[in-house]
């Protein structure tokens, strides 16, 4: 009798066992899975890493232009994944599953915080920012692709989402001088040449020509020509004047507004409270 009721015993645990293990594998897998969506949706707000991630369908796209709306959308996004993580039980995620679960959560968190702060009025510096990324991308020497007819018109159509964000980058910049969030004046001067070095009147000096002055030899001289002059007019009549006000804001609007400015954004930001880890 002992050891049938031992051997009962046994099996029950054996039993338990068992299923504590697939609960465990399926929140394993429910993080897993949150996280992978979480990345996949997310390239809709930065088109650009859908490039540099290998998924062609962002290639024809750019960031989203800086807009309340915007921040607005990307924020619900976030919070939509902070939603989704609390159904997850934390005490059945094991291994490499629960470290994914603490970081991912703590960025999220800290995504929702930033938000209080006035980054976007800050939206670039001499350091970083999606206007030298494009430059980059534009001269064929980074992820996106330049051997079909169509990988040219996507960068075009990339070019246009990069004049409409540029612009927003302007009003978002503006809106920091009236609020006294600005760059230092240093930093602010090192932006210049950025801009400038893009400012051509010769179409085959700038650094968007040199994928069509290297196109591959699986194109048609029918087809290389359409690119040539496609390529032309979105350098000289599209891109140049984009760049060429942004000289114009930072010269004329920005820059004296960082001399003036008595305090900078970094120190404000010194004196802020950031979430706790």
């Amino acid at each position: 009798i002992c050891a049938s009721l031992m051997g009962c015993v046994e099996s029950k645990l054996q039993e338990t066992a068992a299923v504590e293990q697939k609960i465990q594998l399926s929140e394993n897998k429910k993080i897993e899975n949150i996280v992978e969506a979480y990345f996949d949706e997310g390239l809709a707000f930065s088109p650009i890493s859908g490039t540099f991630v290998g998924q062609p369908q962002y290639n024809d796209q750019f960031s989203p232009p800086i807009s309340a709306e915007n921040r607005a959308k990307e924020l619900a996004f976030v919070k939509k994944y902070q939603d989704k993580i609390t159904k997850i039980n934390i005490n059945k995620l094991t291994g490499q599953a629960l470290l994914t679960y603490e970081i991912f959560s703590r960025d999220l968190a800290l995504a929702v915080e930033g938000d209080k702060f006035l980054d976007h009025l800050l939206p670039i510096d001499q350091m970083g920012g999606a206007h030298n990324t494009f430059a980059g991308l534009g001269s064929g020497q980074s992820a996106q692709p330049f051997s079909t007819v169509q990988d040219f018109k996507d960068f075009r159509l990339r070019a246009e989402g990069f004049v409409t964000w540029l612009k927003s980058v302007q009003v978002a910049m503006k809106q920091g001088t009236e609020q006294g969030v600005v760059l230092p004046n240093v930093l602010a001067l090192k932006l210049l040449p950025q801009f400038k070095a893009h400012v051509v009147t010769d179409h085959t000096q700038s650094v968007f020509w040199m994928p069509v002055a290297a196109m591959p030899d699986t194109l048609t001289e029918q087809e290389k020509a359409k690119i040539k002059s496609a390529h032309k007019s979105m350098i000289l009549n599209s891109l140049v004047p984009a760049y060429q006000d942004m000289v114009t804001f930072l010269e004329q609007d920005y820059i004296p507004k960082t001399r003036a400015s008595a305090v900078s954004y970094t120190h404000l930001r010194a004196h802020e409270t950031v979430l706790d880890l």
